[in-house]
């Protein structure tokens, strides 16, 4: 089974404040999300657990959005097609730890005209850890409860996303109607 947490980061108001001091119940409506990151378990080294690579840049993205003052919440899909266009001539990492899966193989060969490299989430993890080379990755979570994918593309230095899109569906893996999108938002800025 495939299940995703949030790592959420709340900011509470001034009658928040007060709801904790008179109650000690936490009322969730009163307080103002701030950072929504959805995360899910991954064997790695024979281990269910996060992936702390991508952890990091989950803090990097936090730390950039307290400085900026901005609320970094994924209820919605974006995309920032400026830096997206580095993927032109720059390989995307695609995170699957099934990287003999004959069904992504086909659907990246076929509809994905750049270059690319299937990479395992213990491999991210390490390169994201130690190395100080930039590269970027693609990665999913699933919620079968939810029967969400949630597919990133994430800077691996800065911790920068620069794609997002969040798809009700009972597929565990994109489809080639997501890549086909994703293809063109790279296409889209002309530099």
């Amino acid at each position: 089974m495939y299940s995703f947490e949030y790592l959420t980061l709340f900011e509470a108001n001034k009658s928040t404040i007060n709801v904790i001091k008179k109650d000690k119940d936490l009322n969730f409506s009163t307080i103002r999300s701030s950072v929504l990151f959805p995360l899910e378990k991954k064997k790695i080294n024979d281990i269910e657990r996060y992936n702390f690579g991508v952890l990091k840049n989950n803090i990097q993205q936090i730390k950039t959005a307290c400085e900026n003052g901005k609320d970094v919440m994924y209820y919605r899909d974006f995309s920032n097609n400026e830096k997206l266009s580095k993927l032109k001539g720059d390989t995307l990492y695609v995170v699957q730890d099934d990287s003999n899966n004959p069904s992504l193989r086909d659907l990246f060969s076929k509809n994905y005209p750049y270059n690319y490299s299937f990479i395992s989430n213990s491999t991210l993890e390490n390169y994201i850890l130690h190395s100080k080379k930039e590269f970027y990755y693609m990665h999913f979570a699933y919620s079968t409860e939810l029967w969400q994918n949630q597919i990133g593309v994430v800077n691996s230095l800065t911790g920068e996303e620069i794609f997002h899109n969040k798809i009700l569906t009972r597929d565990l893996q994109i489809s080639e109607r997501i890549l086909k999108n994703f293809v063109s938002e790279i296409e889209k800025n002309k530099k």
